[in-house]
């Protein structure tokens, strides 16, 4: 999903909107692109121009989803996962 991100904040520098369609039946998708066998979207995203801006997500201003706290996700010189030995 770090592609999708960079994608969208990149749209945004260059003053394009992004949307994250999320109401299609994986089938449907698969028969409207012809997707081949073994190959899976795991995202669908519409980029263009837009008229404005709006100042919250609209998951937010809809009651979708809340915002995130970010004092909860975010990390300063901490590392949460285990150590991996790279065999460097």
């Amino acid at each position: 999903m770090t592609a999708v991100q960079s994608l969208m904040l990149a749209a945004r520098c260059e003053g394009l909107g992004t949307g994250w369609v999320s109401i299609l039946e994986p089938e449907e998708l698969r028969r409207a692109l012809e997707l081949s066998e073994g190959v899976e979207a795991v995202a669908v995203l519409c980029v263009g121009h837009v008229d404005r801006f709006e100042e919250r997500p609209e998951l937010e201003s809809a009651g979708w989803a809340e915002r995130a706290d970010l004092a909860g996700i975010v990390r300063h010189e901490v590392h949460d996962g285990p150590v991996v030995d790279l065999g460097g």
